[in-house]
């Protein structure tokens, strides 16, 4: 995997938004902190979810990664 440190902006530039996240029936809240961003997988990888084109989620068998800060809505 390869991402983009500081992807969505500086601190300033933080956001919090509603993603489809894939698996997920409902969408879900994600808070991004001078966020990263996913620009590639490996094979194997699944893309999860997306903001603007960008990755922000993946996963390969039982591991998670996410740009977003998901333990400030849930």
């Amino acid at each position: 995997m390869e991402v983009e440190r500081n992807g969505f902006g500086r601190q300033v530039q933080s956001f919090e938004t509603s993603i489809k996240f894939k698996g997920v029936d409902q969408e879900v809240e994600a808070v991004f902190i001078r966020a990263l961003y996913i620009k590639s997988v490996g094979p194997g990888v699944k893309t999860l979810a997306c903001v603007d084109n960008k990755i922000v989620a993946a996963g390969q068998d039982n591991i998670l990664v996410t740009a977003f800060h998901s333990e400030l809505t849930y």
